[in-house]
């Protein structure tokens, strides 16, 4: 008895060994996880590769950190009207950004009083205005110009302000005297009168399509500044390279969205890399989760939330969907169009 115990001692020493080594070995059966990209942790900003919009997020990052000594700075130059393009453009937005967006208005509406015939200036007031829905504000503006100076794009201006304050049939009276004073080729007056009547909300209204914006555009693109910021305000499309007031007050396309997002592509492969790993690791992760931001004033992302998961269900989804939301609140964007908040949605996608 006490032989045969002592012949097995080996074996048992053995097996158990043997399970210890295969203890040790089994989390090595796992998926990597590479070490992650530098501004994964940090969350530093990532860059885009694309200078244009570097300069324009630089501006946005300097412009939060401006400091009360420089905004008083801005504000005593525009008032006394010796401001630069570039002084007026950061004032603005400094005030919309913070909540004072009356006090841009009027300033800007002064300075368009000031310079009657200056339709550059006269579209900087105007465009702030319907580009936060301030439409009875614009209206009243427009009004208050076509007091001293008649001008047949502002005429069309205050029909489309009237049309999303009003209603659509307020615009047809302005609509005839923009044409009376510049015609208006009938087929593209009743096309004009169409589009207003069947995008009269007040509200946010999803731009029309490329084809539409493009004829419209085409056929009004000689008559002047005010007429294209009209059609562009009239349809909800924005072309960064079509110049439609004299300052720089934000641009932002979906193309350019895209780059920025996708600036921290490696910090998202990070997140799903180690989404991988969390245990139980089979089966492995696959699928998809599309989150929708917003974008502030000044370029930050704020609201990040699930719009649809598609995940299927998988025990790691939860770290994953809070990971990608973590790198995503660390993107910085251009300033959008006149310092107005942009909703945006994007699609992430990931399998072996």
């Amino acid at each position: 008895m006490t032989r045969a115990t002592a012949s097995s001692s080996p074996s048992l020493v053995l097996l158990a060994a043997g399970l210890l080594a295969a203890m040790m070995i089994l989390p090595s059966c796992g998926p990597k996880v590479p070490p992650p990209p530098p501004e994964f942790e940090s969350k530093n900003r990532a860059p885009t590769g694309d200078n244009r919009i570097e300069e324009r997020i630089i501006k946005a990052i300097r412009l939060q950190q401006v400091s009360d000594a420089d905004i008083s700075r801005l504000q005593r130059a525009a008032e006394k009207g010796n401001a630069t393009a570039i002084q007026w453009a950061e004032y603005v937005t400094i005030l919309v950004s913070s909540g004072e967006l009356s006090s841009a208005l009027n300033l800007l509406h002064r300075r368009s009083i000031d310079a009657l015939g200056d339709e550059g200036k006269a579209a900087d007031s105007l465009g702030l205005a319907m580009g936060q829905r301030r439409w009875g504000a614009c209206a009243q503006m427009a009004s208050d110009y076509l007091a001293r100076k008649h001008v047949a794009g502002m005429f069309l201006v205050r029909g489309l302000c009237r049309s999303r304050s009003d209603g659509a049939t307020a615009a047809r009276s302005d609509y005839k005297k923009a044409s009376a004073m510049l015609a208006l080729d009938d087929r593209l007056l009743a096309t004009i009168e169409q589009l207003t009547q069947k995008r009269a909300s007040p509200g946010r209204i999803a731009p029309a399509s490329e084809e539409s914006y493009g004829s419209l555009m085409g056929a009004m693109m000689q008559r002047g500044i005010l007429d294209r910021l009209f059609v562009q305000h009239l349809l909800g499309r924005f072309e960064t390279s079509l110049s439609v007031g004299s300052l720089d007050l934000g641009s932002l396309s979906g193309h350019e969205i895209r780059l920025v997002v996708l600036s921290r592509a490696r910090s998202y492969r990070q997140c799903y890399a180690m989404s991988r790993a969390v245990r139980p690791w089979r089966p492995v992760l696959r699928g998809s989760v599309t989150m929708d931001f917003f974008i502030d004033a000044l370029g930050q992302v704020t609201d990040v939330t699930i719009a649809e998961d598609g995940w299927g269900g998988h025990h790691a989804r939860g770290f994953m969907n809070d990971c990608v939301t973590e790198q995503m609140e660390a993107l910085r964007f251009p300033m959008p169009r006149y310092a107005m908040a942009r909703r945006a949605q994007h699609r992430f996608a990931f399998s072996d």
